[in-house]
């Protein structure tokens, strides 16, 4: 059982610029006397590709720590920018919140941090600003729409051409119905006939090798997925300022992370 318990935490000042520190208020109950001092740590994601764009903002030791209920507000510095890739400034990343005793590790929060750049002013490559992934479905939804209204009146029309056909060329049609319900019969009788024989000439080692195909992808068999390649989908601006980036802690579903580790003091 852990003798420590993160209850809550709360982002303040969020959101903020990319420039301001991260501020966590954070609440834990302590369930028994702590000998050492607990050690409090926030961690900014650079880049996903590589761990060595991940940087220690601000680590504190907080105690002696007494039973019950603590609160205190943990104030980290912002990430330097010049570190982390130019394709990782902007776009979705991960800050995260360790708690260590006795330097091992026992819990981790992770929030998502969406960074953004707010200037109206921003001058892109193509000139253009960047449309927002939602807006894009909602005007390829609109469009779409459209096409299928215009398909239905299409379709409609040639209904309409067809039975007006029909009316005045009642024998023609009648003609054509019988001719085209013989060719159907005979195509049908020459299929049936063509699978019999393909079932008949088909070797078993090519029945066997289909079925062992199916199995391996319904039981998922230990191939590993081929990893997503890696696409800049926030474009950085040609009169890009650092201070301009407004981030964004997302903090409604936090990912908590727990480890167990010995809280019992053998120094004596």
């Amino acid at each position: 059982m852990a003798s420590v318990n993160v209850t809550n935490i709360v982002v303040l000042d969020n959101p903020s610029k990319f420039v301001d520190p991260f501020k966590f208020e954070i609440t834990f109950e302590c369930v028994r006397q702590l000998s050492s001092d607990l050690e409090w740590r926030v961690t900014y994601v650079g880049s996903a590709e590589s761990e060595k764009a991940d940087q220690v903002l601000d680590s504190i030791l907080v105690g002696p720590v007494p039973m019950g209920v603590n609160r205190f507000v943990f104030e980290a510095p912002a990430p330097d920018h010049t570190k982390i890739p130019n394709q990782d400034l902007l776009g979705v990343t991960v800050v995260l919140l360790s708690c260590l005793y006795r330097s091992k590790e026992f819990i981790r929060i992770g929030y998502y941090v969406n960074n953004e750049y707010d200037d109206e002013n921003a001058v892109y490559e193509n000139g253009k600003r960047p449309v927002v992934v939602g807006e894009e479905m909602d005007i390829e939804g609109s469009e779409g729409e459209e096409e299928d209204e215009e398909d239905e009146e299409e379709e409609e029309d040639e209904e309409d051409e067809e039975e007006d056909d029909k009316d005045e060329n009642p024998k023609e049609d009648t003609a054509e119905k019988k001719g085209s319900e013989n060719k159907e019969n005979s195509t049908e009788q020459d299929k049936d006939k063509a699978d019999e024989k393909e079932s008949t000439d088909e070797p078993a080692s090519k029945k066997v090798k289909t079925e062992t195909t199916e199995i391996t992808e319904t039981t998922g068999a230990e191939e590993k997925p081929k990893p997503k390649e890696t696409v800049n989908a926030v474009p950085i601006p040609k009169n890009f300022e650092i201070n301009k980036v407004k981030r964004s802690v997302l903090q409604d579903k936090p990912r908590v992370t727990r480890f167990s580790i010995d809280w019992e003091d053998h120094s004596e």
